[in-house]
């Protein structure tokens, strides 16, 4: 049977977070506070749905004073310009997109750390012309 395609999850694998900040569980944290009584679910919610960090508050009914919002947004854009690609990541997919191999890239974190995994996929510092998200 050859490979058709190949699947990775993006973070750990293809990409890192140097110093994860988690800005999404601040606001389940900031809604247990205001007596949001958690549920098992709560961050499948979070990470299922295209959620901005002020979409995740409205989905559980918190309340966030701007300037604290602002905080986390500030923590969430720190967070997604720190993501750095693995080398060997680069070279993987180079090496199975080399015998026809199709590649998908998948990760179960929140919508807005979507964006740095295309941007580095596809500008790739030693071949700007190569895409692969």
């Amino acid at each position: 049977m050859s490979v058709k395609f190949v699947l990775f999850d993006a973070f750990g694998t293809l990409v890192r977070i140097p110093k994860a900040s988690h800005p999404y569980p601040q606001i389940r944290k900031e809604g247990i506070r205001q007596g949001h009584r958690p549920q098992p679910d709560d961050l499948h919610h979070i990470i299922s749905r295209p959620l901005s960090l002020t979409d995740a508050a409205e989905h559980f009914g918190t309340k966030i004073h701007a300037d604290r919002m602002a905080e986390i947004k500030a923590v969430l854009e720190a967070e997604l310009n720190s993501i750095e690609a693995f080398d060997d990541g680069f070279r993987a997919i180079e090496r199975l997109q080399g015998e026809g191999i199709k590649i998908a890239i998948t990760s179960n974190l929140a919508a807005p750390y979507a964006e740095p995994v295309r941007r580095l996929y596809r500008e790739r510092p030693s071949d700007s012309t190569n895409k692969y998200c």
